[in-house]
């Protein structure tokens, strides 16, 4: 295989795995919807979305490198670019998952250094009681 034909496999992969992960994302919001009667609904956070289709290509495409036999002989089986769709479906919970194992500690972590603990506080000076009490000034007894 040449580079171009590569790359078309390449393409064919991403692209089937990004509808796969916009299934899966369209599914999702689906049943956030359902799930949160009564309630405000999340807005949709398209910088997460955009970042989950990604991952979606990357895995079809990963997948369809597996595929490349499959794929260079036309027609091409629609058992294949069903196959590379749910790669990129059930592909990026895989990826997300190394990816949040190995990689950063979490979404909603901080991005920069975590600042030190704040100094401990100093407890108040006790005065040692002589048991006898003052009286207070303007005081009824």
């Amino acid at each position: 295989m040449n580079s171009t034909e590569w790359l078309l496999v390449l393409v064919v992969g991403a692209v089937a795995g990004a509808v796969g992960q916009l299934v899966r994302a369209i599914a999702g919001l689906a049943g956030a919807n359902r799930t949160s009667a009564g309630q405000p609904a999340e807005a949709l956070d398209l910088s997460r979305l955009l970042v989950s289709t990604l991952v979606g290509a990357t895995a079809g495409a990963m997948a369809a490198l597996t595929m490349n036999d499959k794929l260079q002989h036309a027609p091409v089986p629609p058992e294949v670019i069903l196959g590379l769709v749910a790669a990129g479906y059930a592909g990026a919970d895989f990826i997300e998952g190394v990816a949040g194992k190995f990689g950063r500690a979490g979404a909603d972590s901080p991005t920069g250094p975590t600042p030190p603990p704040p100094p401990p506080v100093m407890p108040a000076p006790q005065v040692p009681s002589t048991g006898q009490t003052t009286p207070v000034s303007g005081a009824v007894g």
